[in-house]
Order: C-alpha cells, then sequence, then structure tokens
C-alpha cells in the first residue's frame, strides 16, 4: 500500500525519567552518551523517546530485534538504517523524527525520501517570515484575518518547508528563502514532491513533505502511541 504512518507519543505532564529505564537498554553506547550529555530532564525525555519510537517501529518493519538497529548519518545529521539493518531483499524505508514540546512524531515509508516537522502553535514567530518566507507566502500568512488565522498559515507554511529540508536531508543547510511550497491547505502537490499538513491536540501544526515523483495516491494513517507501548 502507498502509505505514510506517522506515530505519535504525547507526554504527559509530571513524566519522570525513571519510566524509560528499560527503553533505554534499546540505545547504542553513542546514542546513551548524547542523552547523559542533555543538562535539563525534558530534553533527555525528548531525545530517549525519539530514539525508542525509532527503533520499535523499525524493527516492527523489518523483522528485527530493536537493539539491533544502528543508525548512520549523512554530513547533515539525518538519520537512516545502517547497512546490516537494511538487509537485501526487503524494501528500504524511509523514515524521520520531529519534536517539539512534550509531542514526539515520527513518519515512516517504503515510498521514498520524507521530511516531518511539528510545532506548537502558540509562539508568534510573525516577524520572521522575510528572513524566510517569499512573496506569495508572506502574501499568503497576510491576507489571513485575526491572529488564530494568521499563526495557523505561518505554521502551515514553515513546517512544510522545514519537513521538505529534513526530507532533502540537508536541513537549516538548505536555506528556506530557496525553495518555496504550496499554500494551499492539506494536501497539496509541488513538483515532485507531496505535501501533507493537518493539526493535531488542536495546539500543534504537522507536516510531511515526500519526494513522490510517480504521483501515487497516498495514504496517510496517524498512530498514537503511549509512552509505555514502547517498552
Amino acid at each position: 500500500m502507498n502509505e505514510i504512518r506517522l506515530y505519535v507519543v504525547s507526554v504527559k505532564d509530571g513524566f519522570e525519567l525513571s519510566r524509560l529505564d528499560r527503553g533505554l537498554a534499546l540505545l547504542d553506547e553513542e546514542e546513551l552518551q548524547v542523552y547523559r550529555r542533555y543538562q535539563v530532564d525534558f530534553k533527555k525525555v525528548e531525545f530517549a523517546i525519539g530514539r525508542i519510537l525509532l527503533k520499535t517501529q523499525l524493527a516492527q518493519r523489518i523483522g528485527a530485534d530493536p537493539r539491533s538497529i544502528r543508525f548512520r548519518k549523512n554530513q547533515y545529521g539525518k538519520l537512516y538504517l545502517s547497512e546490516q539493518n537494511m538487509g537485501t531483499t526487503s524494501e528500504q524505508v524511509f523514515f524521520n523524527l520531529s519534536h517539539t514540546d512534550k509531542l514526539i512524531v515520527c513518519a515512516m515509508t517504503t515510498l521514498g525520501d520524507i521530511g516531518v516537522d511539528v510545532e506548537h502553535i502558540a509562539r508568534d514567530h510573525l516577524t520572521i517570515m522575510p528572513r524566510v518566507f517569499n512573496e506569495s507566502e508572506i502574501e499568503y500568512v497576510n491576507a489571513h484575518q485575526g491572529e488564530e488565522e494568521k499563526l495557523a498559515a505561518f505554521y502551515m507554511i514553515w513546517t512544510r518547508k522545514e519537513a521538505y529540508m529534513k526530507a532533502k536531508g540537508m536541513g537549516f543547510s538548505l536555506p528556506p528563502l530557496s525553495f518555496a511550497v504550496p499554500v494551499r491547505p492539506g494536501r497539496a502537490t509541488h513538483g515532485e514532491w507531496e505535501y501533507n499538513t493537518c493539526r493535531l491536540l488542536e495546539k500543534y501544526m504537522l507536516s510531511t513533505a515526500l519526494h513522490n515523483p510517480t504521483g501515487y495516491d497516498i495514504h496517510y494513517r496517524i498512530q498514537e502511541i503511549d509512552c509505555e507501548q514502547l517498552e
């Protein structure tokens, strides 16, 4: 099936680090060192849950022990499965991870390069638009009336841009002003790329960007996962 799966983990207030003890066994030594370097608990939680989520879901897709999952990185830090996990006959699995304010999201597909970005809509960043949006994108945001509507329009464009930069594997090494994204809400195509944007839990905006040169009709499936199910 031409499908993108989105796995969503919401971290409840008062979440204790001790709940991650069993899940941390899935992290390799390099990942554990990164985890330990974080100075604040919420960053430790976001990093650990992100890696645990990736490893448990990838393990299910490729039929492996999650403890055996190993990642490699490109020069910009984007994660890929290491060769030892890719196999010789199974389809390649493309994935990407995003997190913000107690929400962690993983996008996974076999269709092609994918990026995902999720943002908390509460913050007003409209003043940065000239540095990251082109004229048509700014016009789209400013055409909306009311602060809430403008913020929603801003975050639709911003999450699409960041999802595209992540799908390309370059992150902010690819300047946001160097490309445009479609400004139609919901699902939209632009060249060989398909974008999909939706709201999660009312206060979050989520976008995916998929390299889809063949024009597959994509099905999107969102699955909420409780932290305890990750162990």
